[in-house]
C-alpha cells in the first residue's frame, strides 16, 4: 500500500517540474532567436528579391523566343521561295541566339544566389 502513494507523488512532481521547467526553457530559448531572425529576414528578403529578378530574366528570355517563333512563322507564311524560307530560319536562328546571349549575361550580372546563414 505504501508504493502506491509515493508513485503518485513521484508522478506528482515529474509533472510539476515539466510545468514550471517548460516555460522557462522556451522564455531561455528565446534570445539567440532573436539575434537570427534579423539575420534570417534579411537573407529571406534577399532570397525573394534573386528569385523575383531570375524569374523576370527567364520571363523576358521566353518572351523573346515566342516572339521569334511567331516572326518565324509568319515569314514562312509569306514566303514563296527556298531562299526566304532560308533566311526566316537564319533570322529564327539569329534571334534564339541573341535571346540566350542577353539571358546570360543577365544571369552573370545577377550573380549566384544568396548563402543561408549557418
Amino acid at each position: 500500500m505504501k508504493k502506491f502513494p509515493s508513485r503518485g507523488l513521484v508522478a506528482l512532481g515529474i509533472t510539476v517540474t515539466l510545468i514550471v521547467a517548460a516555460p522557462l526553457a522556451a522564455y531561455a530559448d528565446k534570445s539567440p532567436r532573436s539575434q537570427n531572425t534579423s539575420a534570417q529576414r534579411q537573407y529571406q528578403q534577399h532570397e525573394k528579391t534573386y528569385k523575383e529578378a531570375r524569374k523576370a530574366i527567364e520571363t523576358s528570355f521566353q518572351a523573346a523566343i515566342s516572339i521569334a517563333r511567331s516572326t518565324y512563322s509568319q515569314a514562312i507564311a509569306a514566303a514563296t521561295t527556298s531562299a526566304q524560307r532560308s533566311a526566316a530560319k537564319q533570322a529564327l536562328g539569329v534571334a534564339i541566339i541573341q535571346a540566350a546571349a542577353f539571358r546570360s549575361q543577365a544571369l552573370i550580372t545577377l550573380g549566384k544566389p544568396p548563402l543561408k546563414l549557418a
